[in-house]
């Protein structure tokens, strides 16, 4: 019975070797995922005892002196440990429902719009490649404001429904206008938001825009640009810091 068991390991043996020498290239791309999961995802599992260690980067992970479990005691004997597990886990489930069932109900919405006119510019806006953007009427045209992102650059770009349908846009390639680089930064310039003041007769447009300054975490402002009727007229920087 041994020697029967025996023969049949060999034979599956020499027939896994025959497939593989037969079906090398496939055997070959099939290595390179098994390495790179490998290499990228069981590895690092070798740094997980930096938890376990008073680490010191001269000395490495051999050299660092074992701790043990003191940094998870300082850690749970923390009052805020708590709250921040809490907001940890909080963070992951609501990144969890708005990146996977909240975009497919609210696309199965949008296809049961009974109003065809509605579910187009809902579309429009939501699909508009750079995000957030804004539609005003004006003397019975639609106006379409959107951002995009070039070459690692952020401009506004102006589109019109001149038939009023919100079916037909037409792009209006030289109403596209974005910061100069000097005051403001070339990365930001985005999130177009149109307002009517009756008091000047203008329309302002307000931007979420980047000083141009060192440290660019420090220099977010608030722009705007203003004119008569929905073309831009003149962009006058006013920061506020």
């Amino acid at each position: 019975m041994s020697k029967l068991k025996s023969a049949t390991a060999a034979q599956a043996g020499h027939s896994l070797g025959r497939r593989i020498a037969k079906h090398w290239e496939y055997y070959l791309l099939l290595l390179i995922p098994i390495v790179i999961t490998a290499v990228f995802k069981y590895a690092p599992i070798y740094g997980v005892q930096i938890a376990f260690r008073d680490f010191n980067p001269v000395d490495g992970f051999f050299g660092s002196e074992w701790v043990g479990l003191k940094w998870f005691e300082r850690f749970f004997s923390n009052y805020n440990s708590t709250r921040m597990i809490t907001n940890t886990v909080l963070l992951s489930l609501y990144s969890i429902l708005w990146t996977f069932p909240i975009p497919i109900v609210l696309s199965l919405f949008i296809n049961q719009l009974k109003n065809k006119k509605f579910q187009r510019v809902t579309q429009t806006v939501i699909h508009v490649k750079g995000g957030t953007g804004d539609i005003v009427r004006h003397n019975g045209q639609w106006h379409l404001f959107a951002c995009i992102f070039p070459e690692g650059k952020q401009y506004v770009t102006h589109y019109i429904s001149k038939d009023g349908s919100l079916d037909n846009w037409e792009y209006q390639e030289a109403d596209t206008f974005g910061p100069d680089g000097d005051i403001y930064h070339c990365s930001d310039w985005r999130d177009p938001r149109v307002v009517y003041r009756e008091d000047l007769d203008e329309y302002w447009m307000f931007l979420a825009a980047r000083a141009n300054r060192p440290h660019s975490r420090t220099g977010g402002v608030l722009s705007t640009v203003h004119g008569s009727g929905c073309t831009r007229r003149a962009a006058r920087p006013s920061p506020m810091t």
